[in-house]
């Protein structure tokens, strides 16, 4: 695969992908038959690195300057000329001008002047036939393929031809090399297709003889011919006109209808040959027993003579015999190709519409209609509305959704044949049969099933919410308000019906069944069970605390002072309901069943003291040492008279006391008569008689 990197391009406007040429990836060879005088044909396989929507051949111009110059300006001026007739064929509603003029598929798509190995390159793009179906004449005859083709596809052939040789000349552009290697036909769709535009010329009006190089062939005018003289082996300049063409495509006409070269009869075509010919006879007619008479071809002469007298119409003779005779050395005596058109009208019938119909009158679903159909000598077949090319075809499917009158379209060039059948669409509504929920009023969580049965049914939508329920029987809904649900039913061609129905919220709140205690007195730190029983609530709150107790039957709480709690209860709509119950806690105060002291130290005045306290949560004695909740005695060094209280405090704040009052022994002086000893000696040695002990055992040891 060789790359070619494109400097410059021009695009005739046919096909929007070539509008800008940036690469072109060509084959490394070139295509079979593909060398020619005027350059070589390689098969393209990407433009810009896509593959072609429709194949493509390159045809790179001989490396000469006059010929890749000249075969490249006229490319671009007939280019320029094509463009500006595609887009008026396109505004009457043509695709293309390849289209209207079916013999030009093979015109250039673009030009280009780029670089190929190093080197500078000039060449042009055109349609691959060869892809299309098309083979070459000159393949056609060798191969005995047009002996074989009858008169119902050639002239259908012959007319494209004409038309197009027709459009050509009036935009002033000559052909100037017709001849075998340059028509391509297609018996399938009876077409037939001109190649190498490089070679020929564009004259700036009807008279202009403009020059090109141009290669000896027996399909040339005889005034080209003269212009060879005896160089007819090399490619020389040549003056052309319009009147060059008319003559080689008389010539290619009928090559086309009867296989071989007008002048077969004669043994060569030298100038003085035909001169002696023409002095002595009309064409086709000739002496076989003049020197010039082409022996080999007398068998075929005789079989020419009687078949041509008795199937060629007299227009079509007119034609060749004025063109052969005068036109071969008067051109402006050649047919011209409305005489073409003419002669061939009265030959081709018109066509004709045997049979237009359809399997039925009445499109009742999503089943498409079939249209059928017999013509005869059609050339292209159109199906309105939509112009649909049904050429080649006996039916055609169609899906209106309205009524419509579908024309069918006959055309050839003799003129055209339209019948026309209408196919109607049902006007039947469809039909809800049945529409129904489950459940007329949501009173819970669940969703709600609606469910339904339609008939002639396309399109179904469920609304409030447009949603698309095409091929379902049910759905289910969550409405959180009351709502009205509408099934709307469509058919095939817009006409609908529909059903409501409509689904209430419940404005029931839960039901609270029960709602206890398993005391209504809280008497100590054992907590009280809270139980309740509740019906469709969807959230349960208990308060004081906001407490989310969804999904539980019971609680345990430990209220310390009188509580009162409310079972809050809401349906999953909103709903709401409560129930209060209240727990007391108890008011007896705890029982301080002893509170004394003993006497530990008497000198240094320290004491114990005890208690016992029944149902106390917290213990304080004062004025010290303060909190002896979890204590039954402590002791204590007196520093001066004291009063001990004891103040006991239940779980729920109910409180207690009990006082005892204690004095320092050290207050207690004895009078000096009652020691052994005098005062200034120590303490510590003096001796207690039995009656003092005992008035300060009553001192110093508290009554309980």
């Amino acid at each position: 695969m060789q790359t070619i990197k494109v400097n410059s391009s021009l695009s005739t406007g046919l096909l929007v992908e070539f509008d800008v040429i940036k690469t072109i990836e060509i084959s490394d060879t070139i295509i079979s038959g593909g060398e020619g005088g005027f350059g070589k044909v390689y098969k393209c396989y990407t433009v810009n690195n896509s593959v072609c929507s429709v194949d493509q051949l390159i045809k790179i111009l001989t490396p000469n300057r006059d010929i890749h110059r000249k075969g490249y300006e006229t490319i671009q001026k007939l280019q320029k000329k094509l463009k500006i007739k595609n887009q008026e064929v396109r505004q009457n509603g043509t695709d293309s001008i390849i289209k209207e003029y079916s013999a030009l598929k093979a015109v250039p798509q673009f030009s280009f002047i780029g670089i190929l190995n190093g080197e500078e390159v000039y060449g042009y793009s055109a349609n691959n036939l060869n892809s299309l179906g098309f083979i070459s004449f000159s393949e056609a005859l060798d191969k005995s393929i047009i002996q074989h083709v009858g008169f119902d596809i050639k002239i259908p052939m012959i007319y494209h031809l004409i038309r197009a040789f027709d459009f050509l000349s009036s935009i002033f552009y000559i052909h100037a090399d017709l001849k075998e290697d340059a028509l391509f036909l297609n018996t399938s769709t009876k077409e037939c297709v001109i190649i190498d535009f490089d070679s020929g010329a564009v004259a700036d009006s009807s008279n202009d003889q403009p020059t090109t190089l141009g290669s000896f062939q027996d399909w040339l005018a005889p005034e080209i011919m003269g212009q060879f003289g005896k160089s007819i082996h090399e490619q020389q300049e040549i003056n052309v006109n319009l009147n060059s063409d008319r003559w080689s495509i008389t010539v290619a006409i009928f090559y086309l209808i009867c296989s071989s070269h007008p002048f077969f009869m004669l043994s060569n075509t030298a100038p003085e040959t035909i001169a002696d010919y023409f002095s002595k006879n009309q064409w086709p007619n000739i002496n076989p027993n003049e020197d010039y008479f082409n022996k080999d071809n007398e068998s075929f002469y005789n079989q020419f003579v009687s078949w041509y007298k008795q199937n060629i119409s007299v227009e079509i003779k007119k034609i060749f015999e004025t063109t052969f005779n005068d036109g071969y050395s008067s051109p402006a005596m050649r047919s011209l190709y409305g005489t073409w058109k003419y002669a061939l009208q009265k030959i081709q019938n018109s066509p004709q519409i045997v049979v237009f119909t359809s399997n039925k009158k009445v499109r009742i679903n999503l089943d498409s209609v079939k249209l059928h159909w017999i013509v005869k000598y059609e050339e292209e077949l159109i199906l309105q509305p939509g112009n649909v090319n049904v050429t080649g075809m006996d039916s055609y499917n169609v899906s209106p959704v309205t009524d419509t009158l579908y024309a069918l379209i006959a055309k050839n060039y003799c003129g055209e044949h339209k019948m026309e059948l209408e196919v109607k669409i049902s006007k039947q509504p469809p039909e809800i049969i049945a529409f129904k929920s489950d459940e007329s009023i949501r009173t819970v969580a669940s969703p709600i099933k609606l469910s339904w049965n339609v008939d002639n049914c396309s399109e179904l939508i469920l609304n409030p919410g447009n949603i698309n329920v095409d091929g379902k029987t049910s759905v289910e809904v969550e409405p959180m308000v009351d709502t009205t649900y509408t099934l709307i039913a469509k058919n095939f061609f817009g006409y609908e019906c529909q059903k409501s129905l409509s689904i209430s919220i419940s404005d029931q709140p839960p039901i609270i069944k029960e709602f206890k205690s398993d005391n209504s007195i809280r008497l100590n730190s054992n907590p009280i069970k809270l139980q309740w029983q509740v019906e469709n609530a969807h959230l349960l709150i208990l308060n004081p605390g906001n407490n989310d107790i969804t999904g539980k039957t019971d609680i345990e709480v430990k209220p310390l002072d009188i509580t009162t709690y409310t079972l809050l209860a809401e349906s999953f709509f909103g709903i709401k309901t409560e129930k209060s119950l209240t727990v007391n806690v108890s008011k007896k105060p705890p029982i301080i069943e002893k509170f004394e002291y003993e006497a530990i130290d008497l000198f240094d005045n320290i004491f114990k003291l005890s208690w016992e306290v029944i149902d106390a949560e917290h213990i304080y004695i004062l004025p010290f040492p303060g909190e002896v909740s979890n204590k039954n005695e402590t002791e204590i060094c007196l520093t001066d008279q004291n009063v001990f209280t004891l103040t006991a405090t239940s779980l729920f704040g109910v409180k207690t006391s009990k006082a005892i009052s204690l004095s320092m022994l050290f207050n207690i002086t004895p009078p000096d008569s009652l020691f052994n000893k005098e005062p200034a000696e120590s303490i510590y040695s003096f001796e207690i008689s039995p009656e003092i002990f005992n008035q300060l055992k009553f001192q110093c040891h508290g009554n309980k």
